[in-house]
């Protein structure tokens, strides 16, 4: 991820997912809309940004048929 000068990340808190058993297999999901919060760390001497900054996160979807 870029970021501009000054700005760090920290370790992103994932929340407890959702246990699903399907056919004796159990996967942790998440069903619905997810917050993930990054903590930000902001230099005092950080210049101020051009843009706002914003994240992509890539997410795997999976249709089930029965």
């Amino acid at each position: 991820m870029l970021l501009p000068a000054g700005i760090s990340l920290g370790t992103t808190s994932w929340p407890a997912p959702d246990r699903l058993n399907t056919a004796g297999v159990t996967t942790y999901v998440y069903n619905s809309r997810t917050t993930l919060l990054v903590p930000l760390t902001v230099r005092p001497d950080a210049p101020a940004p051009d843009a706002p900054i914003a994240a992509d996160l890539l997410v795997r979807t999976r249709s089930w048929r029965c």
